[in-house]
């Protein structure tokens, strides 16, 4: 008979990592889930600990991950689309970063900055992940190539953010437990 001991994490509930997208992969540490009356030769030894969130963003470090973006997106194509410009342009993130704190979605506590309930409450609004992701981003990037190297259709483009956009309202106003989400909350 030979023992054998392995360690490794589950992660029961995701917390902040829902809202930071971190660590949407298996990773290789992680267990596999044991269910109840599950037989075999092993004892699992639970340790109950608390992770802790990432730093809050500052203005470089936001602009910074606009900048690399297309790192987290899996596709290799939408990846290579958002290479070279990530989120933005260099000359807009900034301005981008701007309309944040115009319409009330972020605000700056020393260094950081900080979601408000309207950030937060427009996020937890929006139910199609593809809205919410960088691989969206990479999507348009991609087309938006092809446009201009003559192998896709501007208004082919266009009118697929049209159907995209009139979708998402509908589905939006379909919900019956989504509310009017005010900048002044």
């Amino acid at each position: 008979k030979l023992k054998f001991k392995a360690t490794g994490k589950q992660v029961l509930d995701p917390g902040w990592r829902v809202v930071m997208k971190i660590g949407q992969g298996k990773s290789d540490d992680e267990l596999p889930e044991f269910t109840k009356g599950e037989r075999g030769p092993h004892t699992p030894d639970l340790q109950e600990k608390a992770t802790q969130a990432p730093k809050p963003y500052t203005e470089a470090t936001l602009l910074r991950a606009m900048e690399t973006a297309g790192k987290q997106v899996d596709d290799e194509e939408l990846r290579d689309a958002m290479k070279e410009n990530g989120i933005g342009r260099p000359s807009t993130r900034a301005a981008i970063i701007e309309t944040l704190f115009k319409r009330n979605y972020i605000v700056r506590n020393k260094k950081n900055l900080i979601p408000t309930i309207t950030g937060v409450q427009l996020i937890d609004t929006i139910q199609n992940e593809a809205v919410k992701s960088a691989e969206l981003t990479g999507l348009w990037e991609k087309k938006l190539r092809e446009i201009e190297s003559g192998k896709y259709d501007a208004a082919e483009f266009m009118k697929e953010l049209k159907q995209m956009v009139s979708d998402i309202v509908h589905l939006v106003r379909l919900e019956p437990s989504i509310r009017r989400i005010d900048s002044a909350s």
